[in-house]
């Protein structure tokens, strides 16, 4: 076993090489507990003769059982008849049809990976075939891979999003169903979609966009428009991708959405447009404006005829500086 081991890429320690001995032992478990608690080989060997002891004392040992002192002696003779390799060889395409052992550096059958003759060009990719990389780093499988629709970022469809996140969009005369994603920065347009509504030509760009799972989705072109969502006109730049990048006719981004104020309700998503200042310029007040008339509070209890004297001699009155004594 401790010649397995070490045969082994990575070192196993030596508890738990007792431990598989332990469990290949063929007899009952309630004798085998006396060979637990050995913490080296040389206290391990010790328990094992004192279980073959026991063994045979009690009257149970059969061909099956372990012939451990035969298998001490022989150790030694086995282990010179036997030649292990441990150092890496030279790979020979006649050993792969007599080893089936299968490397998992170049995934190749007929050698282990320390001996592997591609261990300098690294691991190779079970995607793309080439080495320096595995599948789950490969870039060009994850461009090649849009003919399905799970590759995108809205591609999934076995769990419906509990609250209606789809607007209806106006764009050049033409009603789309746009989806608000506020973890898409840009707005974007499927190129089916672009043709069908007579939209002006594209400017060329090299925007490349990573989605969900990495994936990566090159950007079409782009155009300056407006569209139009409850009542509201938001200017914006429109980036036209593939048709396999998503299932809508139109993602809303945030280059939209920070224009206006979001309400997400149960029933769905409400824009309400931000005012700028300038909005408020020609906004109507209401001034109370006074003749410069004065007026006093005479009080209820007064006549109608005193009320008009007493009004006269207060609105008359001119107060004078009196004179000392």
């Amino acid at each position: 076993m401790r010649e397995l081991a070490n045969r082994c890429d990575s070192k196993i320690d030596e508890a738990s090489i007792i431990q598989y001995v332990i469990n290949g032992i063929d007899g009952p478990c309630s004798y085998k507990i006396i060979l637990y608690g050995a913490t080296s080989f040389s206290e391990f060997k010790q328990k094992l003769r004192t279980y073959e002891t026991v063994i045979k004392n009690m009257g149970i040992h059969n061909s099956n059982s372990p012939n451990f002192c035969h298998s001490y002696e022989s150790r030694g003779r086995d282990l010179k008849q036997q030649s292990f390799q441990r150092k890496p060889t030279k790979f020979n395409a006649s050993d792969a049809a007599r080893n089936p052992q299968r490397c998992f550096n170049c995934n190749d059958i007929g050698h282990l990976s320390k001996s592997c003759p591609n261990h300098s060009r690294g691991p190779r990719c079970l995607s793309c075939n080439l080495y320096g990389h595995k599948s789950f780093e490969c870039r060009r499988a994850n461009l090649n891979n849009t003919s399905t629709p799970h590759s995108g970022v809205n591609g999934v469809h076995e769990l419906p999003s509990p609250i209606n996140m789809c607007k209806d969009v106006t764009i050049f005369g033409r009603k789309l169903n746009g989806l608000v994603d506020t973890g898409s920065n840009l707005t974007l347009l499927r190129n089916s979609t672009y043709i069908n509504i007579d939209a002006p030509p594209l400017k060329q760009t090299n925007t490349l966009l990573t989605g969900f799972g990495f994936s990566r989705i090159n950007v079409i072109g782009t155009f300056d428009s407006e569209i139009t969502i409850d009542d509201q006109i938001f200017p914006v730049t429109i980036s036209v991708v593939p048709n396999s990048c998503t299932n809508y006719d139109l993602i809303i981004g945030c280059d939209v959405i920070k224009q206006a104020h979001l309400n997400i309700s149960p029933t769905g998503v409400k824009f309400a447009q931000i005012l700028r200042p300038s909005d408020n310029a020609n906004e109507n007040f209401i001034m109370t404006i006074s003749d410069g008339s004065p007026t006093f509070d005479i009080g209820p209890n007064v006549s109608q005829h005193n009320r008009a004297e007493v009004e006269q001699l207060l609105s008359t009155y001119t107060p004078k500086k009196q004179k000392k004594l």
